[in-house]
């Protein structure tokens, strides 16, 4: 040929690395633990479960339906976060009801994402509102029980 050498024996490198999927040891790993069949099969029975048409279109549109709702919001928001700074954020009403806006937004959001995907996985979406939820502590749902439960009371009081 052209004045090329012909190749010697040519070497081949082993990989440093061998990825093994492991899969069904992990599984069996975890069942080893006390209790932990008792933990892990409620989630595993969720998420193979089947769900019916009918709640996963349920899903969708109150999903949509908040959505439009938030967008209501939003204006509102919009609205009393610019009077409020109208007056410099000095007027407590005008604040009060910015934060109020602002929360609402937060939870429609939150719920809204949730209920888009319990439409495709009702199990996980489901799961992310109760966790948001949680995460968010007892003050608040107990404020709410306790503003409902003062409403009632003040109804059956004169």
């Amino acid at each position: 040929m052209s004045g090329e050498e012909p190749e010697k024996d040519k070497e081949y490198k082993l990989p440093e690395f061998v990825f093994v999927d492991e899969t069904e040891e992990k599984r069996e790993r975890y069942s080893r633990f006390e209790g932990s069949e008792e933990y892990f099969e409620p989630f595993e029975r969720l998420e193979r479960a089947s769900y019916p048409f009918v709640l996963r279109l349920f899903t969708f549109a109150i999903a949509a339906g908040l959505i439009a709702g938030g967008i209501i919001v939003v204006c509102g928001l919009a609205f009393s976060l610019g009077i409020a700074a109208i007056c410099f954020f000095q007027v407590e009403p005008f604040n009060v009801v910015a934060t109020r806006l602002w929360n609402a937004l937060r939870k429609i959001a939150v719920i809204s994402m949730g209920l888009f995907t319990a439409t495709i996985s009702p199990a996980f979406g489901f799961s992310m509102i109760m966790v948001y939820f949680l995460l968010r502590g007892e003050a608040e749902s107990n404020a709410l029980l306790n503003r409902i439960l003062q409403q009632m009371q003040s109804r059956i009081r004169p």
